[in-house]
Order: C-alpha cells, then sequence, then structure tokens
C-alpha cells in the first residue's frame, strides 16, 4: 500500500451526525471518526501521477484546540414524510472527566467541559 500524502485541516468546531441509537457521546466520536475507504468505483484522482487510486480517509484530531465546540446533527432526512425529523433522545456525556477516545485523537486528551447548549424546538 502507498501513502499519496496527508492532508491536516485546522478546526476548532465539529458537527458529528447521530446514529440510530447511540446515547453515549464517545460512541458517536467513534462512529463519525471512523475509516473511509474509496475504492473501486469510488477512487481518488491524484493530481500528481494523472491517475485513480485507492484511498483511506481517516480523520483524526492531532492537537486540540484551546476550545474545541461540538455540535451534535439531531436531524435526519426521512424519506417518508420528505423532510428532516428530530432525532429526539437523551445524549449522554462525563461531565468531570471528559476525554477525546483513542480512535478519535491521537494522543491522550482529557478536557474540561465547560458548558452544554439545549436547543429544544
Amino acid at each position: 500500500m502507498r501513502s499519496l500524502g496527508s492532508i491536516i485541516v485546522t478546526i476548532s468546531g465539529i458537527s458529528l451526525s447521530l446514529g440510530k441509537k447511540e446515547n453515549q457521546l464517545d460512541e458517536i466520536l467513534i462512529r463519525n471518526f471512523q475509516a473511509e475507504f474509496f475504492n473501486n468505483d469510488c477512487k481518488i484522482y491524484c493530481d500528481k501521477c494523472k491517475a485513480k487510486h485507492n484511498a483511506t480517509k481517516m480523520p483524526r484530531i492531532v492537537q486540540v484546540p484551546e476550545v474545541l465546540v461540538i455540535t451534535l446533527k439531531r436531524f435526519e432526512y426521512d424519506p417518508n414524510v420528505f423532510n428532516f425529523v428530530k432525532i429526539d433522545r437523551e445524549i449522554f456525556y462525563e461531565e468531570k472527566e471528559f476525554g477525546l477516545p483513542l480512535q478519535v485523537s491521537s494522543v491522550t486528551v482529557q478536557m474540561e467541559l465547560f458548558a452544554v447548549i439545549v436547543c429544544i424546538l
């Protein structure tokens, strides 16, 4: 397997989509940071060699910003009603010792939870 390189993007916030049954923030983080494989009909084009190659997208938090904003996408498209519907369930998280799972961050990180905003619509 050959590496075509890495791209590092600086962000201070992440948006996470909710799964069907997950109710723990660490589970949601892990699922959203899973490797994504591009192969067969969905290869990535390389500008350097002008060819398509198999690739893996592996998101990781390399350096944690001073303030990390995590937004939960609480709406999903429902084809039965041709509209977005709210995912209305509680999400649980650690208040005292909030940490990023190793599957998400390349370093062990313990963070202080500063605030939680709940939007009720």
